[in-house]
């Protein structure tokens, strides 16, 4: 089973900010797995599905795949991400998390199998509750000043700028030749 996290802020009043682009992608993924945020556990809305055929690879497992929204402040999402894995018994190195990223440009993407937070509140939390570094995380560049006076992230309800582009690659395949490994 793959666990992805997508963080962001709880409500109606974050709904459309740009930090919340970790809940965007993680419900567009959700859409494309035939899954809906239906559950909630451990202070977090989740969903179940099928990782799509065209994504599965021999790093796929069993093709299960659970999305989670934690609903606590982004900040403080390390204990719903401690205890979902601890209760699904989800292994790190089958776990990514989604997170926004000022520091990088506009559309911009970051994958990293480990690393520290850089800045980022809500992985310091996730690093702290899990006592360790070595999980996937994919930073989304939502870029700084000048892109939060934009309105990029103003999109309809379910969509997303960067949960719409087409990826290449998927977290869970990739190719052999990559300097990095996540399964």
């Amino acid at each position: 089973m793959k666990l992805i996290v997508g963080l962001g802020n709880p409500g109606r009043k974050y709904e459309q900010t740009r930090h919340n682009v970790g809940f965007r992608i993680a419900e567009r993924l959700a859409e494309l797995a035939g899954a809906a945020f239906d559950r909630r556990k451990f202070e977090a809305e989740y969903a179940e599905g099928r990782i799509p055929e065209r994504h599965a690879g021999p790093a796929s497992g069993d093709g299960k795949l659970m999305l989670l929204k934690p609903q606590a402040f982004m900040n403080l999402s390390g204990a719903a991400v401690r205890d979902f894995c601890g209760y699904f018994k989800v292994a790190r190195e089958d776990l990514l998390v989604v997170a926004d990223d000022v520091n990088l440009p506009l559309g911009q993407l970051r994958l990293r199998r480990d690393g520290s937070a850089g800045g980022h509140n809500g992985l310091r939390d996730i690093e702290a509750q899990l006592g360790a570094q070595d999980y996937a995380r994919l930073r989304v560049g939502v870029g700084g000043a000048k892109a939060a006076r934009s309105a990029w992230w103003r999109t309809s309800p379910g969509t997303c700028w960067a949960a719409s582009r087409p990826m290449k690659k998927s977290w869970w395949r990739r190719p052999s030749s990559a300097p990095w490994r996540l399964a």
